[in-house]
């Protein structure tokens, strides 16, 4: 299982990576490669693996999903995207249930901390290109923020889960003051993207983490 931790350790790394790349080519290729790249390692993974544990929470998802999908396919005008957005949908939840099966231990989960230095890094790069050069979009097309490329909307929202598991995670740190200071500017860089549901995001955690470790 050692691949597969790395694997996935890896992916949303490289999937940011991709998609503040994919800005530049205006046929959008690096999408395809994304694409590709997921539905691989889902499919190898289904393979390979003999004994695929799925919990209640993933099997509610599966009755909601099919639900959605059949609604979606009989109201549909385009087939085409329909089942391409659908696939997408479910193979990106999906990764939830290779974790499940995947990282099993204290030790495991430690293996984390990897992006509390590597994604906030990701936004600073994105950061110093766009905004640095005053090219790409901003979230909203407000003048008065910082521009963040091909990191928008939904995409912006992984910034905003790397500062929620810092809570738990920077304990595990060898160097607490660097990735303290990157998720410091992980934080400066969403609140000036002035996405506001991905602060909500970041507020509502911290608030149910609050309440978690009181109780």
């Amino acid at each position: 299982m050692s691949f597969w931790k790395k694997i996935l350790i890896l992916i949303p790394v490289l999937i940011i990576f991709i998609d503040i790349i994919d800005y530049f080519f205006q046929n959008n290729e690096f999408i395809y490669i994304r694409s590709t790249i997921l539905y691989l390692i889902f499919t190898l993974f289904i393979i390979k693996v003999n004994k695929i544990y799925i919990d209640n929470v993933y099997k509610y998802f599966l009755i909601f999903y099919f639900y959605i999908l059949f609604d979606s396919l009989f109201n549909s005008t385009n087939l085409r995207i329909t089942l391409t957005g659908n696939l997408s949908i479910f193979i990106n939840t999906s990764f939830y249930l290779l974790s499940l099966n995947v990282f099993k231990t204290r030790k495991d989960l430690e293996l984390f901390k990897f992006w509390l230095v590597s994604i906030p890094i990701l936004f600073l790069i994105n950061l110093i290109i766009f905004t640095g050069l005053g090219i790409g979009d901003t979230v909203y097309g407000a003048e008065n923020a910082i521009r963040v490329g091909n990191l928008h909307h939904s995409r912006i929202y992984a910034g905003s889960l790397v500062v929620l598991i810092s809570l738990i995670f920077i304990k595990y740190s060898n160097n607490k003051i660097r990735d303290l200071t990157l998720i410091g500017t992980l934080i400066i860089i969403l609140v000036l993207s002035m996405r506001r549901t991905a602060l909500l995001i970041i507020i509502t955690g911290i608030a149910v983490y609050l309440i978690s470790y009181r109780s």
